[in-house]
């Protein structure tokens, strides 16, 4: 990364839950990538109580965060989650920069994820960082999955490919994350220079579609 690092914002991750896990992590990561500060630092996957518990112990990663945007290793922070009941103690017992969380067209439009912690996001005033976006459902065989780097089937569909790239833009997002496929970015990048404003019937169109498919979430969580 130092050849490209003023010119880029690099954001990076922690699953560790103790503090000391959470630093030696930290510093290992600032060592392979070359560089003396990340731009965002987020604890991954805040899935349970029992992570949240473990990160806001006196001994927990989240004293982690905090020293090193002190001393200026990071300057944001931030966490992802799938499940909303943890997202929100989250932001209410800790100040973050931003949320990585699935903005997912077919979990928000059938079940209403997402809706709420949307909002309570924005109000916060946090950088939503869409996850999901171009997730269609669960793999019917994951050991014989088409694009390997994908835990979910993505949508290849240009149509609905666009669609579902056009309604997570329209939520107050910071910006999205395509799947884990260069085809796939490759597509995502070619309608997002020409995003416009998802419409009422495209909306339809997507929430009918949701109830055909098996979706990669319910009320409360997503589950990959």
């Amino acid at each position: 990364m130092k050849k490209y690092r003023l010119n880029s914002f690099l954001a990076c991750k922690t699953n560790k839950r103790t503090e000391k896990e959470a630093t030696k992590e930290l510093y290992n990561s600032l060592d392979v990538l070359k560089t003396d500060y990340l731009d965002l630092y987020q604890l991954h996957a805040m899935e349970n109580d029992d992570d949240f518990e473990q990160v806001m112990a006196d001994d927990g990663a989240i004293k982690t965060l905090q020293k090193a945007k002190e001393k200026g290793l990071v300057k944001y922070l931030g966490f992802s989650c799938h499940s909303e009941k943890v997202a929100k103690r989250l932001i209410k017992s800790f100040d973050f920069d931003s949320i990585l969380m699935p903005v997912n067209w077919s979990v928000y439009l059938k079940y209403g994820f997402g809706s709420e912690l949307l909002d309570i996001a924005k109000e916060k005033n946090l950088a939503i960082l869409a996850l999901k976006s171009m997730a269609l459902q669960m793999w019917d065989d994951p050991k014989n999955r088409k694009y390997k780097n994908c835990w979910y089937e993505p949508i290849d569909d240009p149509h609905f490919a666009e669609l579902a790239l056009r309604f997570t833009l329209s939520k107050p997002v910071t910006s999205l994350l395509s799947p884990g496929d260069p085809k796939l970015f490759k597509l995502a990048l070619k309608f997002v220079k020409n995003y416009s404003p998802i419409s009422s019937q495209d909306i339809k169109e997507l929430k009918d579609f949701s109830y055909k498919i098996n979706p990669i979430g319910s009320e409360t969580e997503i589950f990959i």
